[in-house]
């Protein structure tokens, strides 16, 4: 990280949204343990948050199905459905080409 102590805050600044600024924040504080940081080791952290997001989003995606039960009116069971099953898959993605998944 440069020495400018005000770097990360202008960084999370230019951020366009919360999301993004989480990411930012989460990769601030990610301990670096390679010895030279170049694309490899970056797109490696990437994957990695990106992962952690996607587990959280399928574990609360699971919470909703869960709440709406079976008798859900379907279209919203379906939509449910289906954004899960969009990021398992991506997730899958990542897992298994890592960077290239992005």
């Amino acid at each position: 990280m440069p020495g400018d102590a005000g770097y990360l805050a202008r960084v999370r600044e230019a951020a366009p949204n919360d999301t993004v600024r989480a990411l930012v924040t989460e990769l601030a504080v990610e301990a670096i343990h390679a010895k030279t940081v170049d694309e490899v080791y970056a797109g490696t952290q990437l994957v990695q948050v990106r992962l952690r997001a996607v587990d959280r989003r399928v574990r609360e995606i699971q919470g909703t199905m869960a709440r709406l039960g079976p008798h859900a009116p379907a279209e919203q069971l379906a939509a449910v459905q289906e954004e899960l099953w969009v990021l398992q898959q991506y997730g899958q993605r990542l897992r298994n080409r890592g960077a290239a998944g992005l």
